[in-house]
C-alpha cells in the first residue's frame, strides 16, 4: 500500500509541475509586456524552470536511494513549504 501512496504522490507532484509550466506559458504575453522582456529573455525564464528540475534530479535520487522515498518526499514537501509554495 505504501508503494502506491508514493506513486500517487509522485503523480500529483508531476501534475503540479505540468500545470505550473502551462500557467507560465499562458502568462507569457502579459509578463513580457509588463517587464519589457523580449522573446529571448522569456526563453531564459522558461529555461530556468528546466534547469531547476535538472539540477534537483541527482540530489533527489541520491536522497531517495540512501534514505527512503517517503523521507525524500517529506523533505521535498518541507522545502516547498519553506519557500512559500504550499
Amino acid at each position: 500500500m505504501r508503494r502506491w501512496l508514493v506513486v500517487a504522490g509522485l503523480f500529483v507532484l508531476s501534475w503540479i509541475t505540468y500545470i505550473d509550466r502551462a500557467a507560465i506559458a499562458s502568462a507569457k504575453e502579459p509578463m513580457a509586456n509588463e517587464l519589457g522582456f523580449e522573446d529571448r529573455a522569456m526563453g531564459a525564464v522558461f529555461s530556468a524552470f528546466a534547469l531547476g528540475y535538472a539540477l534537483a534530479q541527482a540530489p533527489a535520487g541520491w536522497l531517495a536511494e540512501t534514505e527512503s522515498s517517503e523521507f525524500a518526499l517529506k523533505e521535498a514537501g518541507d522545502a516547498a513549504r519553506k519557500r512559500g509554495c504550499g
